[in-house]
C-alpha cells in the first residue's frame, strides 16, 4: 500500500472509530444499566481510536523513520470492513423510530455473546496495531484510556465511574497528546 493510501486508510479508520464511539455512547448513556462487557467494549474501542490517532500521526511524520513496509502490512482493509459492519448495525438499530418511540430510549443492540465477540475483535485489532507500533520503537503508542473507566469495568459498578469521567470531561473523548498520554481535548 503506498504512503498516501496508507495515510488515507488510517484516517478512515480513525474517523469510523470516532463515529462508532459516538453512537455507542448514546446507547450506553441512555441505558438503565450497562454490563461489564459493554464497558469493556467502550474501553477497547477508545483504545483502538487512540492507536489510530497515533498511527495517523506516525504516517504523516517523515522524521520518525517508520517503516512504511511494516505499516503497509497492517490489516487496514479488514479492520475497515469489520468496523463498517459494526457501524452499520449500530446505525440501523439506532435509527429505528418505532423502537425508540416504543421504549423511549435506546437499549444496547447486542446480546451478551455478540458484545463479547465485538470486544474480542476490537482487542485483536488493538493488539495487531499496537504490536506494529511497538516494533517500530513506539512503546507507549496507544497511551491508555483513563483509569476511571478500567476501574468501573473491573468492579462492575454499572459504569458509575465512567459516567463521572464523562461528566467531568463534558463527554469529550480522550486524544493522544504529543507526550503520548491520553488527554481530554477541548
Amino acid at each position: 500500500m503506498e504512503a498516501v493510501s496508507l495515510a488515507s486508510g488510517i484516517a478512515g479508520l480513525l474517523s469510523l472509530s470516532i463515529s462508532i464511539i459516538g453512537i455507542s455512547y448514546k446507547y450506553i448513556s441512555s441505558a438503565n444499566k450497562a454490563s461489564k462487557s459493554e464497558g469493556e467494549y467502550i474501553v477497547e474501542l477508545a483504545n483502538l481510536k487512540l492507536l489510530f490517532s497515533r498511527l495517523q500521526e506516525v504516517s504523516h511524520s517523515s522524521e520518525l523513520g517508520v517503516s512504511s513496509k511494516l505499516l503497509s502490512s497492517l490489516p487496514i482493509s479488514e479492520c475497515m470492513r469489520d468496523l463498517e459492519q459494526l457501524h452499520s448495525k449500530l446505525k440501523k438499530r439506532s435509527s429505528s423510530r418505532l423502537f425508540m418511540i416504543k421504549f423511549n430510549k435506546l437499549s444496547w443492540p447486542f446480546v451478551e455473546e455478540e458484545t463479547l465477540q465485538l470486544v474480542k475483535m476490537l482487542h485483536r485489532y488493538r493488539e495487531i496495531f499496537q504490536t506494529s507500533l511497538t516494533t517500530e520503537g513506539f512503546h507507549d503508542a496507544s497511551g491508555s484510556y483513563p483509569s476511571q473507566v478500567g476501574y468501573a469495568v473491573r468492579n462492575g459498578s454499572k459504569l458509575a465511574k465512567f459516567g463521572k469521567f464523562r461528566r467531568e470531561t463534558k463527554g469529550r473523548l480522550p486524544t493522544v497528546s504529543s507526550d503520548k498520554r491520553a488527554v481530554v481535548s477541548g
